[in-house]
């Protein structure tokens, strides 16, 4: 084995026993000098050369990487990985316009890297420093909508953009989740966004994601903290903001998310598209249930995470779903992808609602609404619980 690779399968090997001491979900003790040198070595690796680097107007640094150079590819599982720069189809639906959708909405860079290279945002120290700064035991409350009816290929929804006001130790995320399995062995992707400071560093609302292949036990982490996620769009990066927001009894602003598995005979790759942009994807090798598999649990909705002796913060705009347009939060046009690879409605009566802070926070059952509404539901919630 090239002396490269040795120092490569070291520094993962590294990354890893740190995430599992420090912990998956970015809590644990404060780090001494050794530590901290540690820190110093994996930026080094994490933070590959860049051809150009883009300063957003909110702090950001985004390094425009080869794409075959991209911080993905230390992973070990995905030694001598050769990249797919887009599906070998899509599913059917996934690609017609949607005009609810705001054209005014900003997800990604405003200029985008060159060609062959990638947008990667910038880790520094104070974000690995801050991941592991806090031993106080974390709570999680959710309010969703959840399908459990056979294995599929994937989900979308129309994710509705608001910038919830969220102390620095708390977040609050609208998301989805696809998983396969059982306990120890969950495989599972999420996709959303969300206010969460303790990963992103601030309170913009930002593109979110989170993998695993056995519940957080020892793999995973938030977009591209570790290893794993390859990314192919030149212009939309995981932790890029996402603005404008929707407002109280005022204008409205969706994104539209999916997360579905190629069809490619001996890979089946799961990948992310937003609104009408493949951004990139999680190899099939990073899994165990998800590398051969299908789905067959999906949630949509709210998420909020803080300390469990702190009032949790609200949830979607902050109101409850009985408040209705304009003023509670939504998922929209909630969609499956097959075993055929169409996009197809739930059915209605297979889904079923989840609220674990019913005083702080709610969803309502997803009703099918006119074209091009059809599923939706409203849910959150001010907090406080």
């Amino acid at each position: 084995m090239a002396l490269k690779q040795v120092m490569v399968l070291v520094f993962v090997t590294t990354f890893l026993v740190f995430m599992i001491v420090y912990g998956v979900e970015g809590r644990g003790r404060i780090l001494s000098r050794e530590e901290d040198l540690e820190l110093e070595k994996q930026l080094k690796l994490l933070n590959k050369p860049a051809r150009k680097s883009i300063q957003t107007e909110y702090g950001d640094i985004f390094d425009c990487v080869d794409i075959n150079k991209q911080p993905a590819l230390d992973h070990p599982l995905l030694k001598n990985h050769k990249i797919q720069m887009r599906p070998t189809s899509l599913p059917k639906g996934w690609t017609d316009k949607d005009s609810t959708i705001s054209t005014t909405i900003q997800f990604g860079l405003k200029e985008g890297c060159p060609m062959g290279t990638v947008p990667i945002r910038r880790t520094r120290k104070e974000d690995l420093i801050r991941a592991h700064s806090d031993s106080t035991p974390l709570k999680y409350h959710h309010s969703r909508v959840i399908y459990e009816n056979g294995e599929v290929l994937g989900a979308q929804a129309v994710i509705n953009v608001w910038n919830p006001s969220v102390a620095e130790n708390k977040g609050s995320l609208s998301k989805f989740c696809v998983r396969n399995g059982d306990g120890a062995l969950v495989n599972s992707i999420e996709v959303g966004t969300g206010v969460y400071s303790d990963i992103v560093g601030d309170n913009q609302t930002r593109l979110i994601t989170r993998w695993t292949a056995d519940n957080f036990q020892k793999t995973g982490c938030y977009n591209s903290l570790c290893p794993g996620f390859v990314q192919i769009s030149p212009k939309i990066s995981l932790g890029a903001v996402v603005k404008p927001y929707s407002t109280y009894n005022g204008a409205q602003y969706g994104l539209r998310i999916i997360v579905f598995k190629d069809q490619t005979i001996g890979q089946g790759y799961w990948w992310l598209g937003v609104d009408e942009t493949v951004v990139g994807y999680w190899p099939n090798n990073l899994f165990t249930t998800l590398s051969t598999k299908g789905v067959t649990t999906i949630w949509w909705g709210g998420e909020v995470v803080g300390p469990q002796n702190e009032p949790g913060p609200p949830m979607g705009s902050g109101h409850l779903p009985m408040e209705g347009p304009k003023k509670a939060a939504y998922f929209r046009t909630l969609k499956l992808v097959n075993v055929k690879f169409f996009l197809e409605d739930p059915d209605q009566y297979k889904l079923s609602t989840d609220s674990d802070a019913v005083m702080c926070y709610q969803a309502d059952g997803a009703a099918r609404l006119g074209p091009p509404w059809e599923f939706t539901f409203y849910y959150g919630g001010p907090g406080g619980c």
